[in-house]
This record gives C-alpha cells, sequence and structure tokens, in this order.
C-alpha cells in the first residue's frame, strides 16, 4: 500500500516542483543604438532597471550602438548618460559631482540620466531584442 501512495502523491510533487521552476521570469540581451536630435551619441552608457531594482548597463559604443546582456524580463526604466568619451566603459568614467547646467555632455538633457525621471520604458521580452533609444 505504501507503492500506492508514493504513486498517487508523484504527479503533485512533479507539480510543484515544475511551477516552483517557473517562478524566474528569466533574462534578455537588449540591444540598439542611442541618438539625440538624429545624431549618434559617441559615448555613455545606458542602465536599464527592473522592477525589483536590479540595474543592468552598457556603454555607447563610438557608432551610438549599445548592447546590454542579463536584462530582467518585465518592465524597465532606462537611463542615459551622455559622455564625449566615446566607448569608455562606465566604470572608467571617472566621477563627477553633479553639473548645475542643465544640459549633459553632447546636449542631452541631464534628466535622461535618471531611470525614475527619464520617462523611457521598456517592456523587456526573453530572447534578444531591439530598442533603439532616440532622445528629443
Amino acid at each position: 500500500m505504501r507503492n500506492i501512495r508514493l504513486i498517487r502523491w508523484s504527479p503533485g510533487v512533479f507539480l510543484l516542483l515544475v511551477l516552483l521552476s517557473g517562478c524566474s521570469k528569466g533574462t534578455a540581451t537588449v540591444s540598439g543604438r542611442v541618438a539625440h536630435n538624429g545624431k549618434a551619441l559617441v559615448g555613455g552608457s545606458v542602465t536599464l532597471v527592473g522592477e525589483g531594482g536590479t540595474r543592468v548597463t552598457g556603454r555607447i559604443n563610438p557608432d551610438g550602438t549599445y548592447k546590454i546582456d542579463e536584462v530582467p524580463v518585465g518592465l524597465v526604466k532606462i537611463a542615459v548618460k551622455a559622455s564625449s568619451s566615446p566607448g569608455l566603459p562606465p566604470v572608467l568614467v571617472p566621477w563627477a559631482p553633479e553639473e548645475s547646467d542643465p544640459e549633459a555632455s553632447d546636449g542631452v538633457p541631464a534628466g535622461y540620466a535618471d531611470a525614475d525621471k527619464s520617462g523611457l520604458t521598456l517592456t523587456v521580452a526573453a530572447g534578444q531584442q531591439t530598442f533603439d533609444i532616440n532622445l528629443p
């Protein structure tokens, strides 16, 4: 009789394991081009902030392209920091205090550097996704 109970509970245990393994939404790769007034940015970074606060950052290459791996699936807020230093990874760009001028490098408004204030969002799907960022 024990064997019957074990077989009887096995589908329930199996279903529970399947449901628990599906709790993670997964990640994606997001790439694209960043432009301001139609002109490609030559440097800086793009940061994507997931609903849980997870932040992932990628650099803006000299041709204006970017690529970010391990982006959380779901709604993300976007921050764009322009730099006149083409292609430097964000961790290598020296820290500088906030500028009092409302315009950041390359004339991009400083408000785009804050994901909570930029107004830029994207719903990320699993896999690879292209998203061009055109700043006015």
